[in-house]
Order: C-alpha cells, then sequence, then structure tokens
C-alpha cells in the first residue's frame, strides 16, 4: 500500500497571519509519499521547501524519514530523521535522527527517546549533540502514582548536562490532591547564565484543590540549594498561588515569589480570554554594567493544539529549546518560559534554533520582529504545531469481507471529511488518502457524499482493523501521532 501526495502554496505580500507583525509573502510546497506494509506499521517520507519572491532570497529545504511500528501488547517504536538547509540560521545545514519506544498498561507507562543532533557552518565545522530520555509512571493502591524522569545530553563542542526528576501524586479526597518532587539538575541553565556551571537540587510539595469542579486552586513552595564554582552557595525558597478555571473559558491567575539572596523576584501573571499580561514586580537579575530598569522580553514556547497562537488551558510548554534574541540566547525551562533580562532598546529577532525543535513538532510561524524601548516588559508566545499523521483507503469491498484485499477495488477521487469539513485531501489512484500536520486531540473522519460513486452504497469503516461505523473516531496523541489502517469499505446494494 502506497500513498503519494503533494502540494503547492503562495501567501501574497499583503496577508497577515493573525498575530503576525509582518505580511507573509512566501511560496513553497511539500511532497509526501507513504507506505503501509502491514498493519500498525507506517513508514513515511517528507520534502518541503519554502522562499520569498524577491531577486535575494533564498530557498529553505527539510527532507523528514520516518516509521512507525505498533504492536497488540502496548508497545510502540519509532525511528525518525530530519534534514534541513537554511542559508539565513548560522548554522544553515543539520538533522536529526530520533528512536523512541512507549509501552502502555493499566497500571504502568514506560518511555525513552534518543536524539543525535548535527549541524555545520563554515566557521564552527561539524557539531554533534547526543540527547537521551527515559520516564516511568506506575500507578499505586488509592490512585496515587510515582514517577520518575532521566534525561541528559552532551556533545564534543557542547557542554554535558543530566538530571532527574521524582514525583509522587497522592490525592487525599475527591477534589483535594497533594503533589511531592525532587529534582537534580546539572549544570542549571534555568537560574544561572548559560556560562556558569552549578548543580541544583530542589524538593517542592503542591496542593491542589478543585472547587465546583471547574475552578482549580494550587499552592506550592519549593526549596531550591544551588552549588556554584568555587564553593559558593544558594539556598531559598520559591512560593507560588495559582487559580484558574477549568471549564474552558480560558482564564488563570498566578503569583510567583522567589526569595532568592542575589536575584529575588516577584511576577504576577493574569490570563483572561485567552490573553496575557504579564507584570514583573522587582528583578534584580540584571546583567552587571546593566541598569535594573533594562528591559524584559519573555515569553513561552508551547504546544499549539488548536491553532489560534495562544496558549490555552491544557497546551503544555516545552521545555529544553533554545530561543535567540538577537546576539543574545536563552533556554525555556520546565515550564516552556524564556526571559532575556538587561535588553537594551532596539529592534531584535525573536527566533527558535531548528536544531533544537523536536522532531515531532514544526514552528507555526517566525521568526518575529521585536522592538524594545525603554524599561519594555513584553511577553511573546511562540507556537509549535504537532504533526499527526492519518492514512487508509476508500475502497469497493466486492466480496463483503471487511478487508482491503486483491478481489476489491480501490475507489479514487473520494474526499475524506475531518469532522464533518472538507480536509481537501481526495484518495488518489490507489485508493489511498494521507492527512497530515493534524494537533493532538480527538476527530471524526467521514466521507464526502458529493464525492461517492452514483450507485447506492452501504459505508463501513476500519479504524487499525477494527469494524466501526460509518465515521471512525480517532484520537491523536503525542504517544500516537501516526494512525494508519484507517479504512472505508463500500459495499452496493
Amino acid at each position: 500500500k502506497i500513498g503519494i501526495q503533494g502540494i503547492a502554496y503562495y501567501f501574497g505580500p499583503q496577508l497577515y497571519l493573525p498575530g503576525a507583525e509582518k505580511p507573509e509573502n512566501r511560496y513553497g510546497g511539500n511532497l509526501t509519499a507513504v507506505w503501509n506494509p502491514n498493519a500498525g506499521s507506517l513508514l513515511n517520507f517528507w520534502y518541503s521547501f519554502e522562499g520569498e519572491p524577491s531577486p535575494d532570497s533564498f530557498l529553505v529545504h527539510q527532507l523528514s524519514l520516518r516509521y512507525n511500528q505498533s504492536f497488540d501488547a502496548g508497545f510502540s517504536f519509532g525511528a525518525q530523521t530530519r534534514l534541513w538547509y537554511d542559508p539565513s540560521s548560522s548554522n544553515p545545514w543539520g538533522s536529526i535522527f530520533a528512536l523512541a519506544s512507549n509501552y502502555f498498561s493499566r497500571q504502568l507507562t514506560a518511555k525513552a527517546e534518543t536524539n543525535l543532533r548535527w549541524s555545520w557552518s563554515e566557521p564552527a565545522g561539524s557539531i554533534l549533540v547526543f540527547s537521551g530520555e527515559a520516564s516511568v509512571v506506575a500507578g499505586l493502591r488509592n490512585a496515587s502514582k510515582i514517577g520518575l524522569k532521566l534525561a541528559g545530553s552532551g556533545g564534543a563542542s557542547t557542554n554535558a548536562r543530566f538530571g532527574g526528576t521524582l514525583q509522587y501524586n497522592l490525592p487525599v479526597t475527591q477534589m483535594h490532591f497533594l503533589d511531592f518532587s525532587l529534582a537534580y539538575l546539572y549544570p542549571d541553565h534555568y537560574l544561572l547564565p548559560m556560562s556558569e556551571k552549578a548543580a541544583s537540587v530542589s524538593a517542592g510539595i503542591t496542593w491542589r484543590a478543585f472547587w465546583q469542579r471547574n475552578i482549580l486552586s494550587a499552592v506550592s513552595v519549593t526549596g531550591t540549594y544551588l552549588a556554584r564554582e568555587e564553593e559558593h552557595y544558594e539556598l531559598f525558597p520559591t512560593l507560588k498561588v495559582a487559580l484558574s478555571d477549568k471549564s474552558g473559558s480560558g482564564w488563570k491567575a498566578e503569583a510567583c515569589y522567589t526569595a532568592r539572596p542575589t536575584a529575588p523576584s516577584l511576577t504576577v501573571s493574569l490570563k483572561v480570554n485567552k490573553s496575557l499580561l504579564l507584570f514583573p514586580g522587582t528583578v534584580a537579575a540584571a546583567p552587571d554594567g546593566i541598569s535594573e530598569l533594562a528591559s524584559i522580553v519573555a515569553g513561552v514556547v508551547f504546544r499549539d493544539d488548536n491553532g489560534n497562537g495562544r496558549q490555552d488551558s491544557g497546551e503544555p510548554g516545552i521545555p529544553g529549546l533554545t530561543i535567540e534574541l538577537g546576539p543574545w540566547k536563552a533556554v525555556t525551562d520546565r515550564q516552556g518560559i524564556y526571559i532575556f533580562r538587561g535588553i537594551v532598546p532596539g529592534q531584535y529577532t525573536l527566533r527558535v534554533l531548528p536544531a533544537d525543535i523536536p522532531i515531532q513538532y514544526s514552528l507555526a510561524g517566525g521568526p518575529w520582529l521585536v522592538t524594545v524601548e525603554d524599561q519594555t516588559r513584553l511577553w511573546h508566545e511562540v507556537p509549535l504545531k504537532f504533526w499527526g499523521t492519518v492514512s487508509g483507503y476508500v475502497y469497493s469491498d466486492q466480496n463483503n469481507n471487511g478487508i482491503f484485499d486483491e478481489a476489491d477495488q480501490p475507489l479514487p477521487g473520494i474526499q475524506v471529511l475531518i469532522d464533518g469539513e472538507p480536509s481537501g485531501i481526495y484518495t488518489d489512484a490507489y485508493g489511498f488518502y494521507y492527512l497530515e500536520g493534524l494537533a493532538i486531540g480527538p476527530y471524526v473522519l467521514t466521507l464526502d457524499k458529493e464525492t461517492l460513486p452514483d450507485f447506492d452504497v452501504v459505508i463501513e469503516a476500519e479504524a487499525e482493523g477494527t469494524p466501526v461505523s460509518a465515521a471512525i473516531a480517532i484520537e491523536i496523541s503525542a504517544e500516537n501521532p501516526d494512525l494508519s489502517d484507517c479504512d472505508f469499505g463500500i459495499t452496493a446494494y
């Protein structure tokens, strides 16, 4: 089973996407080929290019190859690689090779992933960085859970980094919960500049409570021990209080105070109707030689599930990404937040380094032009798009066995609908369709009746080989981003 699909596009100089500060004015295209050798396996090839319609423009190329295999026992395996060429980047050539495995059962969840990143530039030459991550979560009695996560990275031209987190979640009642955590990280770039090496150990406790099933309150206290070089150390607490609405209206209020002797800070954030206001109270961590009243540029890199460009409830931040603001760099923390302090007035380009972006994500925009004035407090959210895929066949079930086999006839030109809306994707000459770029979440697949054959038909659908109704209910998740064998069998009567 093989399918091929190509797309070309052009966005004119007068098209502004929501939240954009400059017009799109670009063109490009992509080509996708998919091979489905058997149930539960999928091989995907993808190539794209993009550029601007100007004499001095350049083309950005990306090439990707992914293989996924799932088994009935709850185990899945994936291998992915991506190669890109971006002349505008300081490292124009780069690639990522990743291996991932997952196991799920009622009481145990385990994940493991390794990445090998390569980049090349004329002054620096080749750069290799290896990273790995493993986590396990086990369910205990009384619905409590314990989880352990370990991660590390390193390379010939980069500093080694490693750490881990141990968490225990205890439900006190149906509406009240206690979370305990213990974490270690070396070096901790969240609390110190990237040029310094320091290890941090933190222990915290969080109380969470639901009020009227929609309002969630949380209070957490964390103690951090920061061991710096030359036998210097810091010991300080952090208090965070948050109140949020889980009914879907999207408001959240949060206050965080860190009593760090060298850099005390108070931050209050208020999110109402998908807007965010940030009020830094005192920031005493401005770099040496720069006024403490200098500007701050902060934001969050997050998984944009609904595609609105704003972080909403349930859309997690993505940690460990390198953000560039002009000549400065920052790394997103555990919640995906980045902060630049002491920025002098001017215009700067804000971008995410492509080499740091996980292979299952793609940028939903950027780079962005940021204007910094005196005492600016700017918050900029960077959305990443999850790249989920769904594939299957539409065919005439000649022998009425509910399985697409050699006796059946593929049906080309049939449009697949996503949640009742046209997808613009039609089956090819082999009856194959392939939907890509799907965010995490549930979907319902149906067929466009206007494109079906003229004779009376009965439609049966298969999802991963299991007969269901004429509509296929699927769910894209971080654990299962690629779904295959979502077939529609048509029987004439």
